[in-house]
This record gives C-alpha cells, sequence and structure tokens, in this order.
C-alpha cells in the first residue's frame, strides 16, 4: 500500500493514479492525514476525523496503521515552476489566506524540511515502512525508470507502465506546460525565497 504526501500543485493527483494504474495497490491519501501535510502518527489523525468513516472502514484504516506496512512516497516539484502553478491556483481558488510569493515558499520550504526528516530516518516510523521521494519531472522525463525505481524502493512489484497521457491530473498536461516544467526559467526573485540547503537535497539547484 502506499500513501501520497506532496505540497498542493506538485502533482499528488498524477502520481496517486499512476500508482494505481501500474502496481494495482490501494493508495491513500487524505486518510491516515492530510496528502498535503507533514507525516504524522496517523492515530491522532483518525480520531479527528472520524466523523468522515463508518465504523467499519474506522476499524480497518486503524488496522492498517498498526500495521507498518505502508510505503510513504513524498512528490516535489521544481520551485521555479512550482511557483507559476501555484500562484495560477490561488488566483483561481481565490485563496486569501495564502497570496504572494514569500508566503508561498514560506509553506514549501517547512514542509519539505519536515520532510526531509523522515526520509532521512531510514526507519519504519509511525505506519510507514519506508519513506522517500520523486521528482514530477522524473514522471514526466523518465516515467518507466521512475515507476521501477519506485518498485526498487517500495518492494512492490510493478505491473505495467501506463500511457502517462491517460493518467488522470488535477488539471490536463499540455505539452507547452510539459515543456515549461521539464525546463523552467531560472529567476533571481524565486531564488531568494527558497531554501536551498533543504530543496538542494531533494535534486534541485538555484
Amino acid at each position: 500500500m502506499f500513501k501520497v504526501f506532496g505540497i498542493q500543485r506538485t502533482g499528488t493527483t498524477y502520481l496517486r493514479e499512476l500508482l494505481k494504474q501500474n502496481f494495482h495497490l490501494p493508495v491513500l491519501t487524505h486518510e491516515l492525514g492530510w496528502k498535503h501535510g507533514e507525516i504524522c502518527d496517523p492515530s491522532t489523525q483518525l480520531e479527528r476525523v472520524k466523523f468522515k468513516y463508518g465504523a467499519e472502514r474506522l476499524e480497518e484504516l486503524r488496522g492498517i496503521a498498526a500495521s507498518c506496512k505502508i510505503t510513504a512516497i513524498i512528490i516535489i516539484k521544481n520551485p521555479y515552476s512550482w511557483l507559476q502553478s501555484m500562484e495560477a491556483w490561488g488566483r483561481k481558488a481565490s485563496k486569501e489566506q495564502m497570496s504572494g510569493s514569500a508566503a508561498y515558499f514560506e509553506a514549501y520550504n517547512l514542509l519539505y524540511k519536515n520532510h526531509l526528516w523522515f526520509i532521512k530516518a531510514q526507519r519504519p516510523i509511525y505506519c510507514y515502512k519506508r519513506v522517500f521521494f520523486v521528482q514530477y519531472e522524473a514522471l514526466l522525463a523518465q516515467l518507466g525508470d521512475t515507476l521501477q525505481y519506485i518498485a526498487r524502493k517500495s518492494e512492490h512489484q510493478l505491473k505495467g507502465i501506463a500511457d502517462a497521457e491517460w493518467v488522470e491530473q488535477s488539471q490536463p498536461l499540455t505539452a507547452e506546460k510539459r515543456t515549461f516544467y521539464l525546463s523552467p526559467p531560472k529567476n533571481d526573485a524565486i531564488a531568494s525565497l527558497v531554501d536551498w540547503e533543504t530543496i538542494e537535497q531533494f535534486g534541485y539547484s538555484r
């Protein structure tokens, strides 16, 4: 079983659908904790949102949480392209509580700094047997290799490699967007907002 984490506009929906189609395994997103939030003790999350689940599902989730067999995958997007995605989403959704580049990156930097701690722990934590990350761009540019990497890291069997163009995303991926995500222009104003000490450890550079 997989659990997906990542800040908004990094491809969490895309990754979820790729995992479901190519591994034929359940993928948790909002269950056992918010997919856009920090990795945390799932037992507290279940107690907070138990009204969402029937009694049978709640007990099933408690059993899953106690098994310590879930693979957590954190997805991240290049900070230069991520900001454009986030600002477009923010305008569309009228997100008044997070407006402006500095506020967006404050959340981005903090979340991935916390995620990095779990990745480096290299031991079972809470219900997660393994925790690792993938880049959104790697899924676009090298889907087969990236799925094979996920299979090796998770020790789950890869059943096939779906045509990425048919995998659900929260917004359609046009050819223009794909080109931009794979080669986003660098920008000094954006670079000044990024916690590079953290983000460079996810494979990105100034």
